[in-house]
């Protein structure tokens, strides 16, 4: 299997037909709100938790890319750092 993303040219380059399942989620970030998430790096949150309930899909300060908000801490993470759980 294949990915059809080419995300090693473009992180924010997902194609919602890809064949890897985190790629198809990516493609439409804002399907992800009220789910819960956790970092593929396996870092806490700055809520100190390993999990994380996505309320929000905002513009990353730092980078600009696509990023997760989350009811339980004010922090916004890169979607692509993230897999749901």
């Amino acid at each position: 299997m294949e990915c059809t993303c080419e995300r090693r040219l473009n992180p924010d380059n997902w194609d919602p037909g890809c064949p890897i399942d985190g790629h198809r989620e990516m493609a439409h970030p804002e399907r992800m709100v009220g789910k819960r998430v956790r970092k593929k790096s396996g870092k806490p949150f700055k809520s100190h938790l390993a999990a994380n309930t996505v309320s929000g899909v905002a513009p990353h300060p730092q980078t600009g890319r696509l990023g997760y908000t989350f009811r339980e801490d004010d922090s916004v993470v890169e979607c692509w750092r993230c897999e749901g759980i």
